[in-house]
């Protein structure tokens, strides 16, 4: 399993904006064999939520 995790910028309302190279590991990922899983992925620990670009398998 793979996350994939850039820089991001939040927006006006505080989601995430994907990067500039998102699209283009996506794309390799699922080029080299990879299934995408979660686009984002999202988790809740402790009340605090994160997000990871994308999740793959």
């Amino acid at each position: 399993m793979i996350y994939w995790r850039s820089l991001k910028l939040l927006n006006a309302t505080h989601n995430m904006a994907k990067d500039l190279y998102h699209e283009q590991v996506k794309r390799a990922l699922e080029k080299d064999g990879w299934q995408i899983t979660h686009d984002p992925y999202e988790l809740r620990i402790g009340g605090v939520e994160m997000y990871i670009d994308i999740g793959a398998e």
